[in-house]
């Protein structure tokens, strides 16, 4: 699709010479605005590869706290690894949140 874009553009840079420099950025803007539907695809595949990994953290959560054999986070045992993970895995669920929000209203938007 990027290189059918270019393709179009690099054939409207030539034709702008001879009508205006203003044909090219139109043409650009229609190759934008088709490109909507993938832009979506794409966030909905990046939103499941994050989910997909929030599941694998937990997993790593749930072993280091079996390895440990400390399963409160509020003992001052608890595993250091497990701490950071957690932290990892809740910035990943909130960026989750507001990729699912654009999402929501891109989708609304259309």
């Amino acid at each position: 699709m990027a290189i059918l874009a270019l393709c179009l553009l690099s054939h409207d840079q030539s034709q702008a010479r001879a009508k205006g420099p203003f044909q090219v950025e139109a043409k650009a803007m229609q190759e934008v605005s088709h490109s909507g539907a993938v832009g979506e695809l794409r966030l909905d595949g990046l939103i499941a590869d994050l989910w997909w990994r929030v599941r694998l953290i937990n997993t790593d959560i749930l072993e280091e706290e079996a390895r440990a054999g400390v399963f409160d986070v509020l003992q001052p045992t608890y595993p250091l690894l497990a701490l950071n993970l957690r932290a990892r895995r809740d910035n990943l669920v909130s960026t989750i949140g507001v990729l699912e929000q654009r999402a929501r209203s891109t989708s609304e938007a259309a």
